[in-house]
């Protein structure tokens, strides 16, 4: 224990101080983002992309290319902390720089730089801000903070203020270079999209010169609107034609009774008002004759003007009857021509609707082709329009909450918990020694441990006994032991 103990005193008393500066951060894993910016960075969805999210940021902060970025912003690539002239001490260390150092009194010849290349001014700052900027990763912790979006960006230094400005300097540089991706993120998507647009300007003037080109050739500017005044013909004709055809059919019965001898009972010819008319009066006609008829004989003047006048109604009613009739079969010569002349008008109207179906196939194939490239153009014009307005609009995901203070009193060395752990350590390894010693000792002290040991019981004891005698003589010394032995 007590070996630990000083081992831990030492240790702290070798420690440099360390003051650690804290500066906390808001990371937000959405935005509101004017520019779309998710179109071009995959954004994060699901629970594991959010934890993968918060993941890289933690990378980054503590990543080579911020840290340089830092080094160089500030310039401080030659600080002694981060160029190692200042190191952190310890008991190991000392330890194993022990030989060098008495090496170091001793003079050594020095190295010959005759075949080292020469290195440029440029090269050498590279070189230290590289250097420089591994060490100030090595002082970089990122812990964030449970059940919130707060994260803890801690920066260690021997100088209180250097770890604040440090911590300050991580933190802006963060936010810096984030606006910065999503800015080049913009910038790229603006000249992707003036590239494409590009294209796509030539792709509409095409698209669009062809369809005049063929407009031009087949005649057909008006295309649509004459397949549809076709179209429309086309139904009025199949309309009237399909009329024709059942007017036909109608008056060709009426042609069959007339040829059946039957003319009389065709519907034209029952329903005709003048017959019905002329009917009537002859009806009136042979009542009054068959009231004379009966009192006077048939040469009386009144019944042969009666009869007369009969005779005349009848012949009346038989021509009209032939007029329909005769009407009748003229309508049907009418209806056939007709029908004809319908059949062949639908014939060659189908044809022209047909002409001009084949040329709309083309047409609409090269004008949906214009059509689909004028979206497309609107589309991208329209965002890059957006993307130029809303550049230097959106809002950043990064916010700084706390910035980091100037630290009171360093957090190591700490000498409560060195002297602590040196005293567990201590107690554990010296119990653990006594432990094992005391298992290793086979020594025999007592009589149970023979006992134990030849599994007999013990008889007796003789004890060893050690005689000394000295006898002078002719100036020698004699020196008897005598050793008893236990049975």
């Amino acid at each position: 224990m007590v070996i630990f103990v000083s081992i831990a005193i030492l240790a702290t008393w070798l420690t440099v101080p360390v003051y650690r500066a804290v500066a906390v951060v808001q990371i937000n894993h959405e935005t509101a983002n004017i520019l779309r910016i998710e179109d071009f960075e995959a954004a994060p969805r699901s629970w594991q992309g959010v934890e993968q999210f918060y993941q890289t940021q933690y990378e980054i902060l503590q990543g080579r290319q911020l840290a340089e970025d830092v080094v160089e912003r500030l310039e401080i690539w030659d600080h002694p902390e981060l160029s190692g002239e200042i190191r952190q001490r310890s008991l190991l260390g000392e330890l194993r720089a022990l030989p060098y150092r008495l090496l170091a009194i001793f003079d050594r010849p020095q190295v010959s730089n005759v075949d080292r290349p020469a290195l440029t001014e440029e090269q050498r700052r590279r070189f230290a801000t590289r250097r420089a900027g591994a060490f100030l990763r090595s002082k970089i912790q990122v812990i964030p903070r449970p059940n919130s979006r707060l994260v803890n960006v801690m920066v260690s230094s021997f100088d209180p203020a250097f770890a604040a400005q440090l911590a300050n300097a991580v933190v802006a540089e963060y936010i810096r270079s984030t606006m910065q991706r999503r800015h080049d993120a913009g910038q790229e998507a603006r000249e992707f999209l003036q590239g494409q647009l590009d294209d796509m300007r030539i792709a509409l003037e095409r698209a669009d010169q062809n369809l005049i080109d063929f407009a031009q050739e087949n005649g057909v500017a008006d295309l649509q609107e004459r397949i549809e005044m076709s179209n429309a013909a086309l139904r009025n004709l199949n309309t009237r034609l399909t009329e024709a055809e059942a007017d036909l059919v109608q008056i060709g019965a009426f042609r069959g009774m007339i040829a059946e001898d039957r003319g009389a009972d065709i519907r034209p010819v029952v329903n005709d008002e003048q017959i019905r008319a002329l009917e009537s009066q002859k009806a009136a006609l042979a009542t009054e004759y068959a009231s004379l008829s009966q009192r006077f004989r048939d040469d009386y003047p009144a019944i042969v003007e009666l009869q007369s006048q009969i005779a005349e109604i009848d012949s009346q009613i038989v021509q009209r009857q032939q007029d329909i009739i005769s009407d009748v079969l003229a309508e049907y010569q009418n209806l056939e021509a007709e029908i004809t002349a319908l059949r062949d008008a639908v014939v060659e109207r189908e044809e022209s609707v047909l002409s001009l179906s084949q040329q709309s196939v083309q047409y609409n194939i090269l004008r949906r082709e214009f059509e689909t490239n004028r979206e497309l153009y609107d589309g991208l014009l329209q965002r890059l329009r957006e993307i130029g307005v809303a550049a230097g609009a959106q809002e950043n995901n990064i916010a700084l909450i706390d910035s980091a203070l100037r630290p009171g009193a360093p957090y190591l060395p700490n000498t409560y918990r060195n002297i602590m752990l040196g005293l567990a350590l201590g107690l554990v390894v010296g119990f653990g020694i006594a432990l094992i010693l005391e298992f290793l000792d086979t020594t025999i002290r007592r009589v149970e441990d023979v006992e134990r040991l030849v599994g007999r019981p013990a008889l007796g004891l003789i004890p060893m006994v050690k005689l000394k005698e000295q006898k002078q003589k002719s100036g020698a010394t004699q020196k008897l032991q005598d050793r008893a032995v236990s049975h």
